[in-house]
């Protein structure tokens, strides 16, 4: 199986890490772990081994990949405005606390996967850039700002990144983004803890993503043995404990799962996951899948959702997808 990935880490500016003719193996192991969206449709997978590549050398490759899987259209504006009122009308039931509303567009122009990363690395420094493909997974690209889970030393850290509104606002958060962040917040702390994890919540402060700007805070606990290393399978067992978070899925999550299936025209697959390396000394940096797109012969698919709740309004959440998207639209290149 043809299988490549390559990524850079936040603040290492153009600095790549690209394999290509890598394994496929089932589960977190070294190398590159990628985990779908809903972990009993799509495999949890990580790429190993292969030969060291260049990033400007994967267009190439990725098109050696077989991708026969068709897209099922862009999400018209109608489609969710519809299943941001159905959410509203289950918050307000008291069946959820809140669900996030994706919605994909299709475009049906040819990109370079290449091209399209090393301008993420210059536009998004403070970002996760990544790219991943195979048959199985299929051909993904993002820019994520979003860490789910990383370790370094014996230090855990996690990142609640929730409420989002346009880098030109001033003033203070509104309610409804303060009580979507909490929501995300107060779940990761909890999933710290029930790992036997000491957690500590720290401050919440406003973060640029781009076109847009987001709540964040960041929660750290660190491990009880005296050594740094992390046992690998229980990294594996908190990273699939976290993801997806409230802030890509909702709360409870097994009811917002059953909304999202219910309302959206489109299959996550990987996007809404988490991918990430996993180095052999223990270290390991794991993010959200999200400001991302994927890739096939005849085009591309991007993805971007928003956080609904009992105050939410269709009109505004169509306008903050809009300028999530344009995270990756203003860096498409051919």
């Amino acid at each position: 199986m043809e299988a490549f990935y390559g990524y850079r880490l936040p603040g290492n500016g153009t600095e790549t890490i690209a394999f290509r003719s890598c394994s496929i193996a089932d589960g977190i192991r070294n190398g590159f772990a990628v985990a779908p969206f809903r972990q009993d449709r799509h495999r949890t997978l990580s790429f190993t081994g292969g030969e060291k590549a260049d990033i400007s050398g994967l267009d190439s490759f990725a098109r050696r990949i077989n991708i026969t899987a068709p897209f099922s259209g862009s999400t018209t504006r109608e489609q969710h405005r519809m299943e941001v009122e159905r959410i509203v009308t289950e918050v307000k039931s008291g069946n959820l606390i809140k669900a996030v509303a994706a919605r994909q567009l299709v475009m049906e122009s040819e990109f370079s996967l290449s091209n399209t990363f090393l301008r993420l690395c210059l536009e998004y420094p403070e970002a996760f850039i990544f790219c991943f493909g195979s048959e199985a997974t299929g051909i993904w690209l993002g820019a994520s700002p979003e860490t789910l889970v990383a370790g370094q030393r014996g230090l855990l850290t996690s990142m609640a990144l929730a409420g989002t509104r346009s880098a030109e606002a001033s003033g203070d958060w509104d309610d409804k983004n303060l009580k979507e962040h909490n929501v995300v917040r107060d779940f990761i702390r909890d999933a710290f803890e029930s790992a036997g994890l000491d957690a500590e919540t720290g401050p919440t402060h406003t973060a640029q993503a781009g076109p847009v700007e987001h709540l964040r805070t960041y929660i750290t606990a660190r491990i009880r043995e005296a050594e740094d290393r992390f046992d690998m399978a229980a990294v594996a067992e908190l990273a699939l404990r976290l993801s997806p978070t409230p802030a890509l899925c909702g709360f409870p999550v097994e009811s917002a799962m059953r909304i999202i299936d219910v309302c959206e025209n489109f299959d996550r697959s990987y996007y809404g996951g988490f991918c990430g390396p996993y180095q052999n000394e223990g270290d390991f940096n794991f993010f959200v899948n999200l400001r991302s797109l994927r890739l096939t012969p005849a085009g591309c698919a991007l993805y971007a959702g928003g956080g609904i709740n009992e105050m939410s309004a269709p009109d505004d959440e169509w306008l903050e997808t809009e300028n999530k998207l344009s995270t990756l639209l203003r860096c498409l290149q051919t």
